[in-house]
Formats: C-alpha cells, structure tokens, sequence
C-alpha cells in the first residue's frame, strides 16, 4: 500500500473487495492517521469489520468499536482481536446477546482472566466448550471446566489438551465419549492402567485394549473380565502362563474355547483338561493342539464314542490308538468296526463275545479275521446273511469239511 494512501482510497477498496484488501494489507503498514480518518468520517460497516479484523488496529480504535453497536460478523471478529481491552471483554462476557460473539471471545488466546470466569459460567455449552479448548484459559478455570455438566464441555478441554489429573478423572466419567477419549488417548504409568484394567467397567476395559503395547500387568486383570468380549480379545494378547492356564479352567469356563484357540496348554494344565473335561471340550482340544501321542492314547482311555470318532482319525488309525480303544465299552468297539482301517489282528482283538452287531458291521465293511474262534466261525456259517457267512469263511480255525458243508448248503 503506497505511504500516501488516503482514507477515501481505503474505503474504496474495502467496499470493491474487504476480504481481498483485509489479505494484502495484513502484512503491510497503514498509518494510524488514515485509519482514524476513515473511522471517524465515514459511517462505512465493512470497514469496521476490516477494524476489527485487522491486526495493526490501534487500541484506541479497538476501544472506540466496542462502544458501537456492530453489525455480526464485526462483533465477533472484534471479540477475537488481540488487542482487545479487558473492560471490552469483560463487557461482551456480561452482556452480549450473540453467543457467536461470546463463542469467538472465549477461543481468542489474549482472554482475560475475569471474562474467562464469566464465560465459564455461560448458559451456552458452545461458549463453555470454546473457553474448556482455550489453553492460555487459567489453570482454576481449565479445572472448573472439566468438571462442567455438559459432556461436550468434558471432551472439548480433553480434545485440545488437559493435564495429568484431568485425563485421570476424565476416565471415569459419566459420559460414554469423555471416558473413551481420554482413556485412549492420555498418558498413563502400568499403576493407573492397572486401576482401570480392574475397574469391571465395560467401556473402560474394552478402550483399554484399543492402546498399544499393554504389559502382561495390564492384562491379567482383563483375562478375567466378567465381560466376554474383553477376556476374549486379552488371550491373543499375550501367552498365558501356567497359573493363568489353570485359573480359566477353574473359574472361567466360557474362555476355555478361546484359550484353546490361542494359546499352547502346559503340561500340568492339559493332564487336568484330559482327566475333567466334557466331551466337546476334549472335541475342540483335538481340532485346536497338536498333541502327542501319550497325550492321544491318555485321551483314549475313557474316551466317549464322540472323541473315540475324533482320535482315530487324528492318530491316522494309529496302532497303540486302536489298541486303547479296542480295551474299552461296546460303544467304543461299534465306533472302532465303523470307522477305523483295522488290520486283521486288531479285528480279533475287538471281540469278547458274539456280539451280532459288532459282526454284521465288521462283515458290512469286508474285514476278516483269520483269528476268529471256530466255535464262533462255525455258527456264523449258518447265518443267512451272505456279509457274514463271508466274514466267517475267514477264520483259519475253520476245519475243511465245514468249508465244504457251507459252500454245498449255500452254493
């Protein structure tokens, strides 16, 4: 702007474009004498917007506006001048009737002390919000704030800075979103991380796994949540130890799918999981760990028909497998002949008496059993069922004459 710049000049280019002049002459000198020439003999409302947008506006002139009554958008700019006095701000804190103007004067960093505590005490949440995100508000008023009724008010002073002990308080508090943003985003030892991992409040231990990095300390206390959910997501957090192992199985009976899912038993726990666990239990233990073979043949001890069915084939029909079950209840030796790839000597060893069924089913699936007693082959001979006079035939304790006698009468 030339040094001979006039008011009239000034005026003009303010009413050509005031947004377009306000930017190119932010940076630049204009003497106080053309200001105060165009305040005082023209009656011009863009140019007492550019005044109160300026920010090499005179104090004097700032004071002389707050005695106007401007339109809007001058107000508020007004409130948010740097060199705004203090009986000003005092002044738009008491008595103005714009809660924009209100709103502006409480963001503007230069607030002073007294319309600050005025403004904390607005019946407008937007005010107080602007005030609770203005971090040159003094200390008493930040923490008078952050106690306020409004939620907004809360969060608006934890969004743009709060200090220790506010974001502690802030992680109780009664609204779902304070809470929220200032567990997951505030600073805090393993001592306080603690305190909310044992608070048994669903929110607080569920935004608490949303932070990175939580130590074994953190989540032990989660594992044991009464919320599902929560111990649920901590087990693929960390590797339990023994003890933690032990402690679902006792006292958290709905976890133990998830545990199996994620985590490898210790021995000690796993000895305890075979020896009380339910059917299904052992079901999923089968599908979830790779177990040994000790382990598979100490589940095939008292094993029920369901995980008999399982471990045959998960042990690929092994050996010391079908041999522990062969030991056990008709159930188990049904489950065996109808699922189980039996070599001939392992179909000896299921039998104990001449139970029909267990041959019709052996017969039905083409096994044979050179060891089967004469006795017994003899009397199968006479069957009329032609699967089981075949599975008979294959006993080598069948004289030739009884060979002969079966092919003439079926033949």
């Amino acid at each position: 702007m030339p040094i001979d710049i006039t008011a009239e000049k000034l005026i003009k280019e303010i009413k050509r474009d005031l947004q377009d002049t306000l930017d190119s002459l932010q940076d630049d000198y204009i003497p106080t004498r053309v200001l105060q020439d165009a305040f005082y003999e023209h009656n011009c409302p863009e140019f007492e917007f550019f005044l109160a947008s300026f920010s090499d506006t005179p104090s004097a002139l700032i004071e002389e506006l707050c005695k106007k009554e401007l339109e809007e958008n001058a107000a508020i700019a007004l409130a948010s001048h740097s060199r705004l006095p203090v009986s000003a701000m005092t002044m738009i804190a008491r008595e103005s009737q714009h809660n924009s103007q209100k709103i502006a004067l409480s963001a503007n960093p230069a607030i002073s002390p007294q319309a600050a505590n005025t403004l904390a005490q607005d019946p407008c949440i937007s005010v107080r919000a602007s005030l609770a995100a203005n971090k040159e508000v003094p200390l008493r008023i930040r923490e008078y704030l952050h106690f306020d009724t409004s939620p907004v008010v809360r969060l608006a002073g934890l969004q743009r800075f709060a200090d220790e002990e506010a974001f502690k308080r802030a992680c109780f508090d009664l609204d779902v979103q304070v809470k929220i943003k200032a567990i997951f985003t505030g600073r805090y030892d393993d001592e306080f991380l603690a305190v909310l991992a044992h608070s048994n409040d669903h929110i607080i231990q569920s935004t608490l796994l949303e932070r990175k990095n939580l130590s074994p300390k953190i989540l032990r206390p989660l594992m044991f949540s009464p919320y599902l959910d929560v111990a649920t997501s901590c087990l693929e957090l960390f590797e339990l130890d023994p003890c933690d192992q032990a402690g679902i199985l006792s006292f958290h009976p709905r976890l133990i799918e998830q545990m199996l899912k994620t985590q490898r038993l210790c021995p000690q726990v796993l000895k305890e999981f075979i020896h009380g666990a339910e059917s299904d239990a052992l079901l999923l233990l089968l599908e979830t760990q790779d177990l040994e073979l000790d382990e598979l043949i100490k589940l095939a001890e008292n094993a029920q028909a369901d995980v008999a069915k399982k471990l045959i084939f998960v042990s690929d029909n092994h050996p010391d497998i079908i041999r522990t079950l062969s030991r056990a209840n008709k159930e188990i030796l049904y489950t065996l002949a109808l699922y189980a790839d039996l070599q001939p000597q392992q179909v000896a060893q299921l039998f104990s008496d001449s139970d029909r069924l267990l041959i019709y089913i052996l017969a039905k699936r083409g096994f044979k059993c050179p060891e089967l007693p004469g006795l017994l082959a003899q009397e199968l001979l006479e069957d009329p069922i032609p699967s089981i006079r075949e599975f008979a035939l294959s006993s080598k304790e069948l004289s030739p004459q009884s060979t002969t006698t079966q092919e003439i009468n079926h033949g």
